[in-house]
């Protein structure tokens, strides 16, 4: 109920590619590292996890709004 008061649809749109790829890379990393029972590649799994929550909270960039301003008609 109060997932929609903190979330921008313009923010949430921004990286997305980015962070859907950071979560399976993650993902992929996190379960060969539990497989092949190698401590460092979860832990490399993890930062690339937070790397993807990280994009979550970046930013969006403004694409060209001050380049478009209205213009009033000529008479």
């Amino acid at each position: 109920m109060l997932f929609p008061m903190f979330h921008s649809r313009k923010a949430g749109a921004a990286f997305l590619e980015w962070r859907i790829a950071a979560f399976f890379f993650g993902a992929v990393l996190g379960l060969a590292g539990i497989f092949l029972n190698i401590s460092w590649l979860v832990a490399v799994a993890l930062v690339v996890l937070l790397v993807g929550v990280a994009l979550r909270m970046a930013p969006a960039r403004d694409s060209g709004s001050a380049a478009q301003e209205p213009r009033t008609p000529e008479p």
